[in-house]
């Protein structure tokens, strides 16, 4: 407390008070300046990046795309590719199991549902289901249909049913297979009679005469 004196009276007046200065720590006071002139070194900067800029931005693109390509490819995954992809890996599953089972499985394809299924035929020629893995009906993709199946017994088929069997002696009935989409692109299927794989053309191939192996 001061006094203040005039000529009537003293009269008592609180003292004003003290400005008090904030503190910042060294450590930020010392840092702020840095980032400040690296942003600023970053807008006056004429002459290109450096090498570690480029690194940083390179290293952060490719985490971005690492995250979003799976994403973007199953959105974007081609439906016939996808049929044809899934109906090899069907079709040289059965060639195996076929060997390792000893009993005849069937391949057969709805053309009108756009499905295809795993049968094993019995000795007496009866159909059975099959490994639980297998007696399910797997539908093509949308939009992907079957155009036609050429077997050896039954020759080109573009309605109802076909099918293709395997044989325990390593043997598989030659058939060709054309998948189609909405888009009129044709994809063709070979089955190798001898060893079970399949050939994948892009097109539509004809087949004239479906022979059987020597």
């Amino acid at each position: 407390m001061r006094l203040l004196q005039n000529p009537i009276c003293f009269v008592l007046a609180p003292r004003p008070p003290r400005r008090t200065r904030h503190r910042t720590p060294a450590s930020s006071s010392r840092l702020r300046p840095r980032i400040w002139s690296f942003f600023i070194s970053l807008r006056t900067k004429g002459h290109g990046f450096t090498f570690l800029e480029i690194v940083v931005v390179l290293f952060i693109l490719g985490l971005l795309l690492l995250l979003i390509y799976p994403k973007f490819q199953s959105l974007t995954e081609d439906g016939l590719q996808t049929a044809s992809r899934h109906l090899v890996g069907v079709i040289q599953y059965l060639y195996h199991e076929t060997i390792a089972t000893r009993k005849i499985h069937r391949l057969s394809y709805d053309l009108k549902a756009s499905e295809y299924r795993v049968s094993v035929v019995n000795s007496n020629g009866e159909l059975a289901s099959p490994a639980p893995l297998l007696e399910r009906r797997v539908s093509l993709p949308r939009g992907v249909t079957f155009q036609d199946v050429v077997t050896l017994h039954q020759g080109k088929v573009t309605e109802g049913e076909a099918y293709t069997q395997f044989f325990p002696v390593g043997l598989a009935e030659k058939t060709v297979i054309h998948l189609a989409d909405r888009g009129k692109r044709v994809f063709t299927l070979e089955i190798n009679p001898l060893t079970g794989r399949v050939k994948v053309y892009e097109g539509y191939i004809e087949v004239k005469e479906v022979v059987s192996s020597e």
